[in-house]
């Protein structure tokens, strides 16, 4: 079953730095069609993509243009019958109070977590095995394919 990573960022750099990891931690996944990786600038973007392809995990930026990755997460969430889909914000920059609460709020409300950019390929990788192949606790599959 293909797998759909959506990343949303509004700094083309950093969804092409993403992107471009994860083709080549999951290079053999990308090439059979297993895996696609589609990326937004935006959160409204986000939304739009997300109900057309139902991802597998989404990867969003906390600060984009029209709206932030909080509300994002919450749209797509309702857009899904009130059901997260499986989520993790993006952030360069440390929350202050007003955001971290939106953040905690989103999290109770099934948000995966907020991760500081960069993130690195082993967080990422157990990331995408845990939450897009199921290869946490209960699943197969590892990023090289096996």
């Amino acid at each position: 079953m293909k797998k759909v990573l959506l990343i949303a960022d509004d700094e083309e750099s950093v969804r092409e730095a993403i992107a471009c990891l994860v083709g080549a931690m999951y290079r053999s996944r990308v090439e059979s069609g297993e895996l696609e990786i589609q990326t937004v600038g935006d959160g409204v973007e986000a939304i739009a993509l997300a109900s057309r392809t139902a991802p597998s995990l989404i990867l969003m930026d906390v600060n984009m243009p029209l709206i932030d990755g909080i509300e994002a997460f919450y749209k797509i969430k309702d857009n899904n019958g009130n059901v997260p889909v499986n989520t993790f914000l993006l952030t360069a920059y440390s929350t202050d109070g007003t955001v971290r609460e939106r953040v905690e709020q989103a999290m109770t409300d099934g948000l995966l977590g907020c991760l500081s950019k960069p993130i690195g390929a082993v967080d990422l990788a157990r990331i995408i095995d845990e939450y897009a192949f199921g290869s946490g606790p209960s699943g197969a599959g590892s990023a090289n394919g096996a």
